[in-house]
């Protein structure tokens, strides 16, 4: 766990603190909740859970939706997508190869150029599992041609009689396709990635962000709105408690920074694929600690024997009083009169 530059970390090491709980299995960060991709969207999942019920999956050919590709062999497949082929549908070739595609080629339109830096990036992690696909030719017995955002249901499935896969189908893209190119690196079909600045890993954009923390209070309110679970609160040995970013399993939803009350949080950029592959945590903001007499609640200790808001209900037992955080970020004028209707003047 490393401190996040230009964070404040308050009088506490950052090594006096536990590191973050991580489960024995690889946390996934679940999908979306809808059941099905909007129309237009390829369905992945859907792609995964088919291939998974072949015995012998063979090459999958990716296609833009008009390019002209040869018709796939008889142990192969040819799968249409949406439109044109982007970064999406690269980066789904590690996880077809994870479920046990032999190769995965791409058929690219008319109106492709050359290669983008993704491609590249992914032919360097998959050295001779990503191509090219041949020119366009007839066969006369061929294999099955699919539509990435309609894939069918495989008859097996029906049955129950779909083998095991390395891939948790219910996680979302970035989780996926960490977990194919690990799975893909542990039985020797990839190498190892390069994570150094200059490595492919770490030209591929991931799909969290880095959050920077100055004034945090450690409330924990963001740790309660993050969906992906990606903020924690972890306690030291010597009454101690910090705020940590998994920036793995962070998407950028920024639901942190609305739920802030004091606005303490915001964000310092993207991260990369590589941060995802190391799993990366970043000790946010960290504090001395103390338990509050009243509520037992612990809090930043600040000298005083109750937590902030215990004071706040001592000072006025009724919710009249206006919380310093908000008294702090009101206008002077509004202020005066906030106080004023509540009888505090």
């Amino acid at each position: 766990m490393r401190e996040a530059d230009g964070a404040p970390a308050g009088a506490v090491a950052p090594d006096a603190l536990a590191p973050l709980p991580r489960p024995a299995a690889e946390k996934t960060v679940p999908a979306p909740p809808s059941a099905k991709p909007a129309s237009g969207l390829a369905d992945v999942a859907g792609l995964l859970h088919w291939i998974r019920a072949q015995d012998h999956p063979g090459t999958v050919t990716l296609a833009c939706r008009d390019a002209e590709a040869a018709t796939p062999a008889r142990a192969d497949v040819l799968v249409r997508w949406p439109g044109c082929l982007d970064d999406d549908a690269i980066a789904a070739a590690p996880q077809m190869l994870a479920e046990g595609a032999e190769r995965v080629l791409l058929a690219r339109c008319a109106r492709h150029g050359d290669a983008g830096s993704t491609e590249e990036a992914w032919r360097a992690l998959l050295p001779g599992l990503l191509g090219t696909a041949e020119t366009p030719r007839r066969r006369l017995r061929h294999g099955k041609t699919l539509r990435a955002d309609h894939p069918p249901l495989a008859r097996r499935a029906l049955v129950g009689a779909v083998r095991p896969g390395p891939l948790d189908l219910g996680a979302d893209a970035q989780t996926r396709t960490v977990q194919a190119l690990r799975h893909l690196v542990s039985v020797g079909r990839a190498p190892e990635p390069d994570l150094s600045p200059r490595g492919a890993l770490t030209s591929l954009d991931g799909a969290g962000a880095h959050l920077v923390a100055t004034g945090c209070t450690l409330c924990g309110a963001c740790t309660w709105a993050c969906p992906s679970h990606a903020l924690t609160m972890v306690t030291g040995e010597a009454h101690s408690a910090g705020l940590v970013h998994a920036v793995a399993d962070c998407r950028a939803c920024r639901s942190c920074l609305s739920a802030c009350p004091v606005d303490a949080l915001r964000v310092s950029g993207g991260m990369t694929l590589a941060e995802a592959w190391r799993a990366d945590s970043v000790l946010l903001a960290a504090a001395a600690t103390r338990r509050c007499e009243r509520c037992l609640d612990a809090y930043p200790d600040d000298g005083e024997a109750l937590c902030p808001l215990c004071r706040a209900q001592a000072r006025s037992p009724f919710p009249t009083e206006v919380p310093p955080e908000a008294a702090s970020r009101l206008p002077p004028d509004v202020l005066a009169a906030i106080r004023r209707s509540r009888g505090l003047d």
